[in-house]
């Protein structure tokens, strides 16, 4: 392939080819015509980068926008021309691979329908046959990566500026006509359509690569003074060492937050169990309950996310959804591709507070419930909307005001001592952390099933459990003994799983029931 690519770099396209024959195709298979007279494969140009927290220069995770970047801000030439073709600082490496239409780039995309639709859509497809390059047309590009990047991400370029450069903004692949020369090194161009797209998708990323090898993502490193820590015996169990870990965790976020002295009590007892003598040691126990918390110990993700002047790149956002998920183990996995996208709007200006962003109303310390939240609420990146990030921001100032107040009111009795009464925080809080508290087990249940089944595999279906026990009894060969007994297990697994529905429904009901509670609550 790379020869290929090589070759074909060192100049136009052959002086055989005409403009006519110089055709781009979507992996839907619609035509256009590419009418660049001069038009050299596999393109290299340095297209306009945002600046990283270090300096360094990074790709956009800014969308395409056909109302705010195309034809009203002005269509660029057919051909890279004067800067794009210049290294600089502030620009970034990029391979061009096709063409985007500007001014709606989703206008011969399938949307759904059936096998009917199909149908209707391919004999329109042939009508058309190769259209002519629309007007507002842009040039789609793939970032330059050291080493094969493990996702495919397109950007188009628009909005020249004056010294001659394009800006990139992200792009779906689907909405691309890519070049003939990215066509002719597919292997089967008549697969289906989702098998072409990750084929062009491999093709893109490879030309694109530097260095042929495959970027991987090592989990962070697992630093432990015991054996058993270093490997839990299941993987859905916890080491001893990290119970202790998370215990003494809780009952410090317990006494720092309610001021109460019985969880700091309970925390000095159970660090005695771990380290004994530490009670004896000459300690201010009033020191533990006003740390000043700075944000000396964010990670690299973290910091980058707090950066409300720069837009968190791909990078970034897989280091922040790791620190996140390693702060808060029982979460799900987060969404990288959700976490750029909302810590885009949170760079927005707030048209409050004059000056500032959006990030800027969002507390260091409700991160995690941050993005937990916006997990719930938003499916994906595409939703993210400036309105669903004030929501979620207004909902992370209700949990901090209810759950950083104290618990509870003192009162004192006859004999001086302090005696607890409920209040009306205290019920809020108790509401709150119960809701909480019920999301977690159901989402640990629900997790517990899918593990199982993922550690297993899929279960292919049979007509019955008579015909999957028939076909065992007619195996003549190992293998296919051994691959029988094993469907046998998954139907297992399935059962055991079906078994945890009613549960899990149990739980979300029992939620529903204490949210209800506590917004009445909240209400009166």
């Amino acid at each position: 392939m790379a020869s290929a690519a090589e070759s074909s770099n060192n100049g136009q396209l052959a002086e055989a080819d005409t403009p006519d024959s110089d055709i781009a195709k979507t992996t839907n298979f619609e035509q256009m015509a590419v009418e660049a007279p001069g038009r050299r494969p596999f393109q290299r140009v340095y297209l306009w980068a945002n600046k990283g927290a270090n300096g360094e220069a990074k790709t956009t995770t800014e969308k395409y926008n056909p109302e705010e970047d195309g034809e009203a801000v002005g269509i660029p030439p057919k051909l890279p021309q004067g800067q794009e073709l210049i290294p600089h600082g502030n620009a970034m490496e990029y391979v061009e691979v096709g063409l985007v239409i500007g001014g709606e780039p989703d206008r011969y995309t399938p949307q759904g329908g059936g096998r009917a639709a199909d149908k209707a859509r391919k004999q329109q497809r042939q009508q058309r046959g190769v259209v002519p390059r629309d007007p507002t047309a842009l040039r789609a590009y793939i970032p330059v990566t050291d080493t094969i990047a493990a996702q495919a991400k397109y950007v188009v370029g628009c909005r020249m500026r004056e010294d001659g450069r394009l800006t990139p903004r992200v792009i779906k692949a689907g909405s691309i006509f890519f070049y003939r020369e990215f066509w002719a090194l597919m292997d089967d161009p008549r697969a289906n359509k989702n098998a072409r797209e990750s084929a062009m998708n491999q093709i893109c990323k490879k030309l694109a690569a530097s260095n042929q090898t495959v970027t991987t993502h090592q989990p962070p490193p697992i630093t432990a003074t015991e054996p058993d820590a270093l490997e839990a015996p299941h993987s859905l169990a916890v080491s001893e060492l990290a119970n202790k870990r998370q215990t003494l965790v809780l009952l410090y976020s317990l006494s720092e937050k309610t001021a109460q002295k019985k969880y700091l009590d309970a925390l000095l007892q159970n660090l005695e169990a771990v380290q004994p003598g530490v009670q004896d040691q000459d300690s201010d126990a009033e020191s533990a309950m006003s740390v000043d918390h700075t944000d000396d110990n964010d990670g690299d993700g973290v910091k980058a996310f707090f950066d409300f002047n720069t837009a968190l790149g791909d990078e970034d956002a897989v280091k922040v959804a790791e620190e996140v998920q390693a702060a808060t183990p029982s979460m799900a996995a987060p969404d990288p591709a959700l976490i750029a996208a909302m810590q885009q709007v949170l760079c927005r200006p707030d048209a409050v507070n004059q000056g500032g962003t959006l990030g800027d109303q969002l507390p260091r310390d409700c991160l995690g419930f941050f993005t937990a939240e916006g997990m719930d609420r938003i499916r994906s990146a595409d939703e993210v909307t400036p309105g669903s990030i004030r929501a979620l921001l207004r909902t992370v100032h209700n949990h901090r005001q209810h759950s950083t107040l104290s618990v509870a009111s003192h009162t004192e009795t006859g004999s001086g001592r302090a005696q607890m009464e409920p209040s009306p925080t205290s019920f809020r809080v108790i509401l709150t952390c119960l809701s909480e508290s019920l999301r977690l087990i159901e989402g640990a249940v629900t997790e517990s099933a899918a593990v199982v089944l993922r550690q297993h595999g899929g279960f292919s279906r049979h007509q019955s459990l008579d015909d999957l026990m028939r076909k065992l009894g007619e195996a003549v060969d190992v293998h296919t003994v051994q691959s029988l007994v094993n469907h046998l297990g998954r139907l297992q697994l399935v059962q055991y799983h079906a078994q945890q529905q009613p549960v899990t429904k149990a739980l979300a009901e029992l939620r529903s029931m204490v949210d209800a509670l506590l917004e009445a609550h909240s209400a009166s």
